[in-house]
């Protein structure tokens, strides 16, 4: 057998043991996400039977400001992290982007965003005054945790280790429904002592995961010669990461704005069977991350080429097949699960079904597109998209009700896919040579 037969037989053994580590990976996050999904759910029940109704309100807002800023504003710097990190523990080359300046980063935004929203919330007098600065102070420490769990959650990802990330994420959702259930039973009146308790949780979870990244490896613990993350990369990530969260939630604020309360519970409703149709894609986002990350993929633009295409047509045919099972089956099923409210939200499921579709054949484009480092062009598209997502919203929204807002949503995704299909197609940045940047 010549040297070059032998090449390719280790070269397609190394491929095949790569895609089962990857199909691993997905099958062990997926299992962990519908865990903590499940745990959540829970969570959530048991704050609306036993809290007031003036505390769960409070909550419901507390947990909505906490999650968005722990996910979203401190999201270009995870998403640049686990890049790195992906890319380094493939090469087997020393840290450039340690765990502890990341994370250093992160808080420093959370506390920026907190002293900013406090000196805002005083000036244009929002809310009870009595509650105000606590409220806030208690969204930063919850944020605080929950960027930090996320993020040690992108860590083993980065080392292929998606079931320990995985575990880390359930945990912080046991800790919250353990504090939910103590809370519930005994403080059901107090709002603020309800929220100090969530983020007492959050704060555990975190300072138990990442003290076990940062005890366990002193080179994830280094800040200086870092810039904490900071740089125009992340700059730009953290833009995607704003208008990426502003654009899947933009719809139903408009709907709150411009339409009536029944109009809200109707997309609402629509919305929460549209997120169960989407359920697949926190696990294979997750993969994709890190399998975009990997040298094969980063230094070859025709293996990204390839392998965008070879997933769009993959993917194609049982999606539509998925698809048009979920639109049939919607006319019956959800009115029952509906409980014969909301009839409009079948029309509109149906209608962003086809957004459903264009997001699971375009998903690896924007992996795909951080993987060329065109971060500015990430965030000018998905900007642009949310912009005229917006426009048409309240363009055609008092006249066309929600049904034509789902239409304009579904068309600017659709838009916003094949745009992001067809630049990643067309690599123009400089790809790895030899491990070094060209």
């Amino acid at each position: 057998m010549s040297r070059s037969e032998i090449a390719a037989i280790r070269w397609t053994q190394s491929r095949l043991s790569t895609t089962s580590r990857f199909q691993r990976g997905f099958a062990s996050t997926l299992f962990f996400d519908f865990a903590a999904r499940g745990v959540s759910a829970i969570t959530t029940v048991i704050l609306i039977r036993f809290l007031a109704v003036g505390s769960y309100a409070f909550v419901i807002v507390f947990l909505a400001v906490g999650q968005f800023v722990g996910s979203a504003a401190t999201g270009g710097l995870r998403v640049l992290y686990v890049r790195t990190e992906a890319e380094r523990v493939a090469r087997g080359s020393p840290s450039v982007l340690p765990f502890g300046a990341v994370l250093a980063g992160s808080l420093v935004i959370i506390v920026v965003l907190a002293v900013v929203g406090a000196a805002v919330a005083e000036l244009a007098d929002v809310g009870p005054a009595a509650e105000r600065l606590p409220f806030i102070a208690l969204c930063a420490i919850f944020s605080a945790g929950q960027a930090t769990v996320d993020l040690v959650t992108y860590h083993h990802q980065a080392g292929l280790g998606f079931a320990r990330g995985g575990r880390v994420a359930l945990t912080r959702n046991v800790l919250l429904l353990a504090a939910a259930v103590l809370v519930s039973a005994l403080l059901s009146t107090s709002k603020l002592a309800v929220a100090a308790a969530l983020a007492a949780a959050s704060t555990v979870a975190a300072v138990l995961a990442a003290g076990r990244v940062l005890l366990g490896d002193p080179q994830q613990r280094r800040l200086r010669c870092t810039r904490l993350g900071f740089s125009a990369e992340s700059g730009w990530l953290t833009i995607y990461s704003f208008v990426a969260a502003g654009f899947a939630t933009v719809d139903v604020f408009i709907v709150a704005i411009i339409l009536s309360a029944g109009d809200v519970a109707a997309f609402g409703a629509a919305q929460r069977y549209y997120a169960i149709a989407l359920g697949v894609v926190p696990a294979l986002e997750a993969v994709l991350r890190v399998r975009t990350s990997q040298p094969d993929i980063v230094d070859s633009a025709e293996a990204q080429v390839a392998a965008l295409t070879g997933w769009c047509r993959r993917v194609a045919v049982p999606a539509s097949i998925a698809i048009l099972v979920m639109a049939v089956a919607a006319q019956p099923l959800i009115p029952w699960l509906n409980n014969g409210k909301y009839p409009q939200s079948v029309p509109v499921f149906q209608i962003l079904l086809v957004g459903v579709f264009a997001y699971y054949v375009a998903m690896p484009a924007v992996s795909m597109l951080m993987a060329q480092r065109r971060f500015r062009l990430l965030a000018a598209s998905f900007g642009a998209a949310f912009i005229v997502n917006a426009a048409g919203d309240f363009a055609v929204g008092r006249t066309a009700g929600i049904t034509g807002i789902a239409v304009i949503a579904t068309v600017v995704l659709a838009a916003l896919s094949a745009f992001d299909v067809f630049v990643a197609m067309r690599p123009t940045a400089p790809v790895l040579v030899a491990g070094q940047r060209a």
